[in-house]
């Protein structure tokens, strides 16, 4: 199980730095829900994908550098230490990131450190 939810959460970073909109939302469930210190809370798919699209339309360029990705399987959580690049800005970025039985995530809690 470790091992599923690492490479969910890598899959989960590799989507949001490609910008594949398609692709999140394959991992997105119905009911996710994101808190991040800029857009507070969103609830709904459909919400969490606007907030990233709208992100990804105002930025020509986002890149991470992965730091690490810890797994605690019993809880279904993946904690994400990244890097991450909006253009030129650097942003200091950690992501707790829950997921169901079906392998879905249901809860981003972003934090960030500019």
């Amino acid at each position: 199980m470790r091992e599923l939810i690492h490479k969910l959460a890598n899959n989960y970073f590799i989507n949001f730095e490609k910008k594949n909109i398609h692709g999140l939302s394959e991992m997105f469930d119905d009911n996710i829900s994101l808190f991040d210190p800029v857009v507070q809370n969103v609830v709904g798919k459909k919400n969490v994908l606007k907030v990233n699209k709208d992100m990804f339309d105002t930025h020509d360029e986002i890149k991470f550098t992965m730091k690490e990705i810890f797994v605690d399987a019993s809880k279904m959580t993946a904690i994400g230490e990244v890097e991450f690049f909006l253009g030129k800005t650097k942003i200091n970025v950690v992501d707790i990131i829950k997921f169901n039985k079906d392998m879905k995530i249901i809860s981003i809690n972003a934090y960030l450190d500019t």
